[in-house]
């Protein structure tokens, strides 16, 4: 089990992700988001998990569901 850090403006969150090893590729799932990625090594796919979570929390910003959910993890706003 892994913890990424997401730093992006005056926001900050810490994800859970766990990392598999699959049949063909490392699959890193995150518990709070309920998002996962791939890669061919763990490391890859931690790598991916990061840049997925970047991605989904930029596309959401706003979305009430994301926010309520967010809270219920340790992600935190700094303003």
């Amino acid at each position: 089990m892994s913890i990424i850090t997401y730093f992006s403006g005056s926001a900050k969150g810490k994800f859970t992700v766990t990392i598999t090893k699959g049949k063909i590729a490392f699959v890193a799932y995150c518990q709070e988001l309920g998002i996962a990625s791939q890669g061919k090594t763990a490391k890859e796919a931690k790598k991916n998990i990061s840049e997925t979570i970047l991605i989904y929390l930029e596309e959401a910003k706003g979305s009430k569901l994301v926010n309520q959910s967010l809270q219920t993890s340790r992600f935190q706003s700094l303003t």
